[in-house]
């Protein structure tokens, strides 16, 4: 049951998705694009997720929200890697602007590749 992706793993404060991609730092890989930011807690330590496509690039709704989808999955498998230690709060940003048959090893190297710099750019950060 650990592996669940529940709705407070769910980014959905706009104040907060305004504050990821106005203060947050960007990672690009080659089709995903992963906007984050840290934040001090003082209650609860939080890791909050939002996944995005383009609708210039998907213009089918289908299409977008089949996207969507593949990325939500990808990141409930492997949210454990990025999960902090520390009382801060996490909210990233998951954008795929790539072709659209998808392959779905490759996206996952794509994402876990960025999910690791992440947490490398964040240890930095703190020392």
């Amino acid at each position: 049951m650990l592996n669940q992706f529940g709705k407070n793993y769910k980014l959905c404060s706009k104040t907060l998705i305004t504050r990821v991609y106005e203060e947050g730092r960007l990672i690009k890989k080659k089709d995903v694009l992963i906007r984050y930011l840290v934040s001090d807690s003082l209650s609860q330590k939080n890791i909050q997720f939002m996944t995005s496509a383009p609708k210039k690039k998907f213009r089918m709704a289908v299409d977008r929200n089949y996207v969507k989808r593949v990325l939500r999955e990808i990141i409930r498998k492997n949210k454990h890697i990025i999960e902090l230690n520390e009382n801060k709060s996490l909210y990233v940003v998951v954008n795929y602007s790539g072709p659209l048959p998808i392959i779905y090893k490759e996206l996952e190297l794509q994402i876990l590749d960025g999910f690791n710099m992440l947490l490398s750019q964040i240890q930095n950060n703190n020392k």
